[in-house]
C-alpha cells in the first residue's frame, strides 16, 4: 500500500507498507539484490513529517478510521439495497 497526501493532510509525504519479506527487499540488511521501493522525493521535508504526526494523532484520538469503516459499511448497505430493488444483481456486485 502506498499513502499520500491524506497521511500529511495535504503536505508532500509518501509511506509505503506491505508484508514484511516484500519490505525487507528494499532495505539495506540483505545479501539479496538491491530492490528500489521508494524514491526521496519528501526527503527531508520535517514540516511533512510533522503533519504526519499531527494527523494520524488526530486519526487515533477522533476514531477517524472507526468511522471510515461504519460509512463504508453504511455505503455498502444502501448499494447492495439499491441493487437488489433495481433487480441488477447479475451486472453489479459490491465488494468490500
Amino acid at each position: 500500500s502506498t499513502f499520500g497526501k491524506a497521511l500529511g493532510n495535504g503536505f508532500s509525504i509518501a509511506a509505503l507498507a506491505g508484508k514484511r519479506e516484500i519490505m525487507e527487499i528494499g532495505g539495506l540488511y540483505h545479501d539479496k539484490e538491491r530492490v528500489f521501493l521508494l524514491s526521496t522525493t519528501y526527503g527531508a521535508e520535517t514540516h511533512s513529517l510533522a503533519a504526519a504526526l499531527a494527523t494520524m494523532k488526530v486519526y487515533e484520538e477522533e476514531g477517524v478510521v472507526e468511522h471510515l469503516h461504519e460509512q463504508g459499511e453504511k455505503l455498502t448497505c444502501g448499494l447492495n439495497q439499491v441493487i437488489a430493488e433495481t433487480n441488477v444483481q447479475g451486472y453489479f456486485e459490491v465488494i468490500g
